[in-house]
Order: C-alpha cells, then sequence, then structure tokens
C-alpha cells in the first residue's frame, strides 16, 4: 500500500530491509517538496544533470525524457525519477519566474 498523494510506501510490521523503504520515501520527499522546478522547457535531459534537479517534462515529438509530457522528472543519485503529478501541485519555475500548478490534467500559470 502506498499513500494517495505521493505515494510514499507505508512500513510493516517485520518487514525486511525497511531501511530501503525508508530511504526512498526520504528521497521522493526531499525532491518532490523543494517548490522550485529548475525549468519546463528541456527538450531531454541535461547533459551534466545535478542532484536534486526537479522538471516538468514538457510536449514534444522527440521524446528524449523517458516519461510523458507533464510528469514530473527529478534526478538523485545518479539516476532519474519520475511522477505522475497529483491536483495542486503547486511550484517556482526557475527559469521562467512564474508558478505554475497542476489542476489534474495540465500545468497552469499561476
Amino acid at each position: 500500500m502506498k499513500t494517495t498523494r505521493l505515494g510514499l510506501g507505508f512500513l510493516y510490521q517485520n518487514q525486511a530491509q525497511r531501511e530501503i523503504l525508508i530511504n526512498e520515501n526520504f528521497n521522493k520527499l526531499d525532491n518532490l517538496l523543494c517548490n522550485f522546478i529548475e525549468s519546463r522547457s528541456e527538450l531531454a535531459p541535461p547533459a551534466n544533470p545535478i542532484d536534486g534537479m526537479l522538471y516538468i517534462i514538457p510536449n514534444s515529438t522527440e521524446k528524449k525524457w523517458q516519461a510523458d509530457a507533464g510528469v514530473l522528472a527529478y534526478y538523485s543519485n545518479t539516476s532519474w525519477y519520475y511522477f505522475q503529478p497529483t491536483r495542486g501541485m503547486t511550484y517556482w519555475v526557475f527559469t521562467e519566474k512564474i508558478f505554475v500548478y497542476y489542476d489534474g490534467n495540465d500545468w497552469l500559470t499561476a
């Protein structure tokens, strides 16, 4: 079972390797709750990503990201992670100097 909004895994009694689940949950929280997006116009993952950078995957015919448009992508510990946003998520887009929010279907300017 997972939490409704962020999909954090629940810890169960006598669960094996629970430190992995806890670390994955902390990593997801750290990256998704930072409240700013580096960019929403990168057509491909950056060549030299920085740990913790969060992106909104833009609409593109090139499909260089490994997820669909509108999905959040963050880089952590040498890997890319993808997250389907949930209604109400709001972020500051650093490159555009604007707030955007997810209405359940699309990212809109606040």
